[in-house]
């Protein structure tokens, strides 16, 4: 019986460290996907006033204040143009 033990605890083993690294695996990909992994690749993240995101130009006008959020910071700003896509580009 202390073989079958010995072979169930490295059978536990065995599996337990499979798992931890599947675990390490899956947590490494969520950082990745995650906001702080897209700003440390150089995006940014412009904010309103009222804190609401800037997705399109048409959310602000000239002289909106922003707050850009970078990968080690935040800068303040002000909306002097607007660029808005050209749809038939």
């Amino acid at each position: 019986t202390a073989d079958l033990v010995d072979r169930s605890a490295r059978a536990l083993g065995g599996r337990m460290t499979r798992d931890r690294a599947a675990l390490d695996a899956l947590r490494d990909g969520l950082r990745a996907l995650g906001p702080q992994a897209t700003l440390e690749r150089g995006y940014a993240i412009a904010q309103l006033g009222d804190g609401s995101v800037v997705r399109d130009p048409a959310a602000a006008t000239v002289g909106d204040a922003l707050t850009v959020t970078v990968a080690r910071g935040r800068l303040s700003t002000q909306v002097t143009e607007l660029h808005p896509e050209d749809p038939s580009a």
